[in-house]
């Protein structure tokens, strides 16, 4: 891997995107913040110069008042995480202002930590912004991680919609169970430990059949429910997921005085959800009430 002939540092520099001096980071080796390193090397005759990919293989981040680079309870990458890779990390400016990288912070400590950069010259000393030509650094601070419960959910009933008759007589009636944290961070993520979906819970009486379904976060606004009656196949368009951030459940109420179905299944599913932070909780979705209710518990059992 080739080396540049630049010879001296002209700009080194610290940033935040925001522009702000500080931010926080939730101590749970999940979320991450990003962190620029702005800078601008020369040749002896004082043209600018690119970094080569040695160079920025020797560009780090660094503790600034001790000088170490980031062990143990703090890390950083210099690629972005798989769900923001869309967004290039590497944004070079126009060569006289020099370049700029994209590093991205995780702690597992809640404490603070002064972030400074540094860079192995061709002449392999090490500059950083510690020296007094520089002196940049912003600071970071590790909050407390979150284990999400039920009290820290608002699992909200919703009566969402009742079907006009179809031409069999059947009538559905459709009520949505909105799941989201109470303090106001997005669910992102949703990992699904086991049941079965959508479909977790059937109960069928002589006149009703009861369905119980969990959605995945990314899935259509609007889902078909059908119902094999006597006489035809009755098809309802209904809406879920229609809220960013919260996660959906459904329980559908079929009406049809000549159920011809008579499978019961009765599975409780279990999840994790994931928050725009990483912070993460696991719960129990299950019927209750006859299958008329969906009832939301934590997971395991305390």
């Amino acid at each position: 891997m080739s080396r540049s002939t630049w010879s001296k540092v002209e700009k080194f520099a610290v940033r935040l995107p925001s522009g702000e001096s500080s931010v926080s980071v939730t101590a749970n080796g999940n979320q991450q913040v990003e962190v620029i390193v702005d800078i601008k090397v020369v040749d002896k005759k004082g043209y600018p110069v690119l970094l080569t990919q040695f160079d920025i293989n020797h560009l780090n981040l660094i503790d600034y008042n001790s000088g170490a680079r980031f062990v143990d309870d703090w890390s950083f990458r210099k690629s972005l995480p798989p769900e923001v890779s869309q967004v290039c990390p590497v944004v070079p400016g126009p060569l006289s202002q020099g370049q700029s990288f994209s590093f991205w912070v995780s702690t597992v400590a809640e404490a603070p930590v002064s972030i400074g950069a540094s860079i192995l010259m061709p002449d392999e000393t090490l500059i950083t912004t510690q020296f007094a030509d520089f002196a940049s650094r912003v600071e970071c601070v590790g909050t407390a991680p979150i284990s999400y419960t039920v009290d820290d959910v608002v699992f909200m009933y919703e009566n969402t919609s009742n079907s006009a008759a179809f031409a069999d007589g059947v009538r559905m009636d459709q009520d949505n169970y909105y799941f989201t944290l109470k303090n106001g961070n997005p669910v992102v993520s949703v990992e699904w430990r086991y049941g079965v979906l959508n479909t977790f819970a059937l109960y069928n009486q002589s006149n009703r059949s009861i369905q119980q379904l969990a959605w995945p976060l990314d899935s259509a606004q609007k889902q078909t429910i059908k119902h094999q009656s006597a006489t035809t196949t009755d098809a309802y368009d209904i809406k879920v997921n229609d809220r960013p951030g919260t996660l959906c459940f459904t329980r559908m109420s079929i009406n049809d005085a000549a159920n011809p179905s008579v499978e019961t299944v009765d599975y409780s599913v279990t999840f994790r959800i994931i928050d725009d932070k990483g912070n993460y909780g696991d719960f129990t979705v299950s019927a209750t009430n006859g299958f008329n209710s969906i009832g939301l518990s934590d997971y395991p059992q305390s």
